[in-house]
């Protein structure tokens, strides 16, 4: 189902994913270089530049290498089996949290430095925490995948930081069950739900004080603060993007106002110019 106009954004993914990716397909004993090939990406230059990959590339990608393995669950193996340290600084101020609770509000506060296409929120209950999903992007025949990578990687990170699963934690997954749905079986216990109402993880009460094994109060806050500087950049980048995009959409000789700019990015005239500065 095709998300509202109004979540929609234009999401961009960290290059690391795209290198992981080549590793399966060449342990899938697959034509790697002819994958990279069909999203327009040579490896010599994948694996030198930093640049963030835009929509485009990253459909184009995905559906040459799930076609290339015949493998539709081809998104859990990439979370799976990606290094910790393939996902930076959030990784690292994740696993040096004191606990499970520090570390899930690192990974709702700062998981779009890696991929943006999930706005996540922490929702306390009385017996539960929940981490929510709110998807920003549609990836279209390749939305799948995504959001199959992007459970597998928080799933992997918190057995990581914790050094074992915590029981009692539950996956909702607003998609019908898909004829592979053994894949998510990848940790146990987990209760998975399909067809939900949202994309979340819900975790005990209980569960958010265990400790995680490398646990650093010093690390975690110099992990946090770098974060922190990561997000603010990205941030930038998001209000230029979304002026250009408004600027491109306006009838030519009929740009708006800077006043009518600043609406649309929901701030005001100054603070709009500071962050364009910026």
């Amino acid at each position: 189902m095709p998300l509202p106009p109004e979540t929609v954004c234009q999401s961009s993914v960290h290059p690391v994913y795209a290198r992981l990716l080549r590793m399966l397909l060449e342990k899938a004993d697959v034509d790697r270089d002819r994958v990279l090939a069909s999203a327009r990406l040579e490896w010599a230059t994948l694996i030198r530049d930093e640049k963030r990959l835009d929509r485009t590339t990253v459909v184009r990608l995905i559906q040459a290498a799930i076609a290339a393995t015949g493998k539709p669950w081809l998104g859990l193996d990439l979370g799976w089996h990606a290094p910790i340290s393939a996902h930076g600084e959030v990784a690292y101020a994740a696993v040096s949290a004191p606990d499970l609770g520090a570390a899930l509000a690192v990974l709702a506060r700062f998981g779009a430095l890696r991929d943006d296409t999930f706005a996540w929120t922490l929702i306390r209950g009385p017996h539960a925490l929940v981490l929510q999903a709110v998807q920003r992007t549609d990836w279209g025949a390749a939305n799948g995948f995504v959001l199959d990578t992007v459970v597998a990687v928080l799933m992997r990170l918190v057995e990581a930081a914790l050094g074992h699963w915590p029981a009692g934690v539950r996956l909702e997954l607003p998609m019908a069950q898909p004829p592979w749905a053994a894949q998510y079986a990848r940790v146990s216990p987990l209760e998975i739900l399909f067809g939900g109402p949202a994309r979340s993880f819900s975790f005990e009460s209980a569960a958010l004080t265990l400790p995680c094994m490398g646990g650093d109060v010093h690390a975690h806050a110099n992990a946090r603060r770098d974060c922190e500087q990561a997000l603010a950049k990205i941030e930038e980048l998001s209000y230029t993007q979304r002026v250009t995009n408004l600027l491109a959409d306006a009838p030519a000789g009929r740009y708006p106002q800077l006043g009518q700019i600043a609406t649309e990015c929901g701030v005001s005239n100054r603070t709009l110019m500071r962050h364009l500065q910026a």
